[in-house]
């Protein structure tokens, strides 16, 4: 049954079960069930369609029985203006759209968005913004995850190098950005810590900051990393601040800040740690810190040289050993590395010693490597000797080609001359001397 209405008014139980068409600029209003299809065709400038409620019940619900169909379609030819827009301004506690689902979801989703243009130019699939400056306790998207996957994964395109992978873009709305602006920001922090004050603030976080003015030829940025700390360690003034630990600069140089009260106790750390579940044996890595650069143009990079901290004394380490060595590489011509120097862990030095270190100082070599080269930009150079008071004891020098040994009043006791003549001091100090040569 195919019904047409033109104006007017009908009153009473209307049951259709064909089509029904409303055209026109004027109203139409119901307070029954409708079946079948419901077609509203409005070319005027006005709305086609207004659902007005005041009382306690839902203005418009869609029930859809179907299993596999949509509830929901909208299609537009729509350019410029917007396809779908809620007008809440009253809005205070409640939620402007809200999706809900039971415990039924499987490989499904609660919302899908697809784009498939091939446009290139730069533009946002989704938009959420927050307009008002002094909202500053707002925060714009909240996601909440209770279980123990991922709250947010991000994944990117498919392909090599850097046309795959997922982009995560941190950008700041400023137009003139200068030395010490935020470009973006990471904070960590668990808000709903029940003992409020300074354990809701954040505990760490990581900035790109702004090192100098940008312009069209300057974007120079440091990358900075921020912990936060106890007020017994740094005192109750600090009220949860997170301060600077490290930063990498705009040229690639990596600084780590201490900002104790006192730097007495302790400097900038950077700790190497090496735990495989296992107590540390005989000659195992601590750490290792190697240098390395590229060997041609292709960026092969090769490692120059390495400092390792190596366990030492022949056992495992325990409550009372932990014995250890610190050892410097270097690397040949032919890119073999070789150990140069040790200091083993009863603060001994050998240089070409290997683990055979024995004295304060010990150097070894074949023939004439074994040297140890003293060097003065004056007249002399030498050795000196003192005692556990501080006390000189006397010394060895040499100037020109004479070598000279003096006592602990810097007299003279023996010279051996350029004519390798040799010159002893009277035993009763006097002026003359007992040469020999």
């Amino acid at each position: 049954l195919n019904v047409a209405i033109e104006g007017g008014t009908m009153s009473g139980d209307v049951t259709i079960t064909g089509d029904l068409t409303v055209s026109g600029g004027g109203g139409y209003a119901y307070s029954e069930v409708l079946t079948g299809d419901m077609s509203i065709t409005n070319t005027a400038a006005t709305i086609g369609l207004t659902i007005t409620t005041s009382g306690a019940a839902t203005a418009f619900k869609i029930n859809q029985n179907n299993t596999s169909n949509k509830s929901l379609e909208i299609d537009s030819a729509q350019q410029s203006g917007n396809i779908f827009h809620i007008n809440n301004p009253a809005i205070t506690t409640g939620t402007a759209i809200s999706v809900e689902e039971d415990n039924t979801l499987t490989t499904g989703r609660l919302l899908y968005m697809v784009s498939s243009s091939a446009l290139t130019d730069t533009r946002s699939l989704v938009n959420i913004r927050n307009t008002h400056a002094s909202s500053t306790g707002v925060t714009v998207m909240k996601l909440n995850n209770v279980s123990t996957g991922s709250t947010l994964t991000l994944t990117g395109a498919a392909g090599v190098g850097s046309a795959s992978g997922a982009v995560m873009k941190l950008q700041t709305a400023e137009t003139t950005v200068v030395s010490g602006d935020y470009l973006g920001r990471i904070e960590f922090s668990a808000p709903s810590e029940a003992s409020g004050t300074d354990a809701i603030l954040a505990g760490a976080k990581i900035a790109a900051l702004a090192s100098d003015t940008f312009d069209v030829a300057n974007n120079e940025t440091d990358l900075v990393f921020y912990t936060a700390s106890s007020d017994a360690e740094y005192g109750s003034a600090t009220s949860g601040a997170v301060y600077e630990r490290m930063r990498i600069n705009s040229s690639g140089q990596v600084i780590i800040t201490n900002v104790r009260g006192s730097s007495t106790t302790q400097g900038g750390n950077l700790k190497l740690i090496s735990n495989d579940g296992y107590p540390m044996e005989d000659g195992h890595r601590l750490g290792v810190i190697e240098f390395a650069g590229a060997e041609n143009t292709y960026s092969a990079i090769t490692v120059g040289a390495r400092i390792e901290a190596v366990t030492s004394r022949g056992s495992a380490w325990d409550t009372t050993n932990n014995h250890t060595d610190l050892v410097f590489y270097t690397t040949t011509g032919d890119a073999s590395q070789g150990e140069r120097m040790r200091i083993n862990s009863s603060g001994l030095v050998g240089i070409g010693t290997g683990s055979g270190v024995d004295t304060k100082l010990h150097i070894e070599g074949a023939d004439w490597d074994a040297l140890l080269k003293i060097q003065s930009n004056g007249a002399a150079s030498g050795i000196v000797f003192y005692d556990s008071a501080g006390n000189f004891d006397g010394g060895i020098y040499a100037a020109g080609e004479t070598i000279s040994f003096v006592d602990t009043n810097s007299a003279n006791r023996l010279k051996i001359d350029a004519n390798s003549r040799i010159s002893l001091s009277n035993n009763d100090l006097g002026s003359e001397n007992t040469v020999f040569g």
